[in-house]
């Protein structure tokens, strides 16, 4: 069985042993789905390549196969899916908690704390025309998920015009452990 130390994010997944055929391994599935599209070396066999994802060709929905030598060890197959999330508008707070409405809030940059993952985005869209989205991308620096780190995000757009959102669509996990944005607040009744 594989011995990955993550969850990978794939629908309908299962852990199958591949069979070599010419130069292309053929994977079996015990259901029908055409939706299943990537793999993942989930197996300490695969060495230095576990933990890395593969694309996968669907051949008629109850085979999955990739160019190359997959059968050192089994290979989590699945469907991937998108992960979306649109974070709330940032406001700053007084001392007693309430949000502060009044005034001009201009959202520097954003602060995303991960744990165990693999790749992610974010990106920042401006309500103006005149200003263009900005994103920046997470990628680990091995095949396999980084234990933690964070990512800055630099935006520099008043809070009225943004929203901000984290994706992924790759197999990999993300957890997204803390959000922080770094502001400046000028209040309008002085």
């Amino acid at each position: 069985m594989p011995a990955w130390d993550n969850q990978p994010r794939l629908d309908r997944q299962v852990a199958l042993q591949g069979v070599l055929t010419g130069s292309v391994t053929v994977w079996t599935l015990p259901y029908i789905s055409r939706e299943v599209n990537y793999g993942v070396l989930a197996d300490s066999a695969f060495g230095s390549d576990h933990g890395k994802v593969i694309a996968l060709g669907n051949a008629n929905g109850t085979e999955v196969f990739a160019p190359g030598d997959y059968t050192a060890g089994c290979v989590i197959v699945g469907a991937s899916y998108d992960f979306k999330v649109t974070a709330n508008r940032v406001f700053v707070r007084d001392n007693q908690g309430t949000a502060v409405t009044r005034g001009n809030l201009l959202v520097r940059e954003v602060r995303t704390n991960h744990r165990n993952s693999g790749y992610y985005t974010v990106r920042s869209a401006s309500g103006n025309d005149n200003v263009g989205d900005k994103t920046t991308t997470f990628t680990s620096s091995t095949n396999d998920v980084e234990v933690d780190g964070h990512l800055d995000h630099w935006i520099g757009l008043e809070n009225t015009d943004l929203t901000f959102t984290i994706e992924s669509d790759d197999p990999r996990p993300v957890t997204i452990a803390t959000l922080a944005a770094e502001v400046d607040h000028t209040d309008k009744s002085q």
